[in-house]
């Protein structure tokens, strides 16, 4: 089961869809149904506002925090072939090229893009740093918990 909402859980709506409020409220209403929580989050969308990566991760840590997921996922934004998005980015020379990408680094664990806000670097390196912060050694601790816990059908 998974809950499609906002990609980005800052202080704006991503793509308009679903506040941060309303997100943190389906994840525990779907908890308190007994499903177990998978998270996925998409990383560096172009904000309309100014937010430094730190911000984002900020962001990140304060809704996972709130939402209590059991298990997340951080993937790099990627500009596909025919998105609204893309033809924005190749307008501004923002898209990296493919002779340095490639497709096969269309999968979202690679920065595809120049990202406006930040460096590449701190895109690249952020979703990684929001994973390792999630699971910590205690988060070892607390999964096996979690799945004894679990309402087994």
């Amino acid at each position: 089961m998974r809950i499609s909402g906002g990609e980005m859980p800052t202080r704006e709506a991503s793509l308009g869809s679903v506040s941060f409020h309303v997100m943190v409220g389906l994840t525990k209403t779907w908890r308190q149904a007994g499903f177990f929580i998978h998270a996925m989050f998409i990383f560096g969308y172009p904000s309309a506002i100014k937010i430094s990566a730190k911000e984002r991760v900020t962001a990140f840590k304060k809704f996972i925090r709130r939402a209590k997921p059991d298990s997340i996922q951080v993937l790099r934004l990627v500009p596909l072939i025919g998105t609204v998005l893309r033809e924005r980015l190749e307008k501004e020379g923002r898209v990296l090229p493919l002779d340095i990408v490639g497709w096969k680094n269309y999968d979202g664990n690679f920065a595809c893009f120049r990202p406006a806000d930040m460096t590449i670097r701190e895109l690249q390196e952020s979703p990684a740093e929001i994973m390792r912060w999630f699971y910590s050694w205690t988060s070892w601790i607390k999964l096996p918990l979690r799945t004894i816990a679990m309402p087994l059908d």
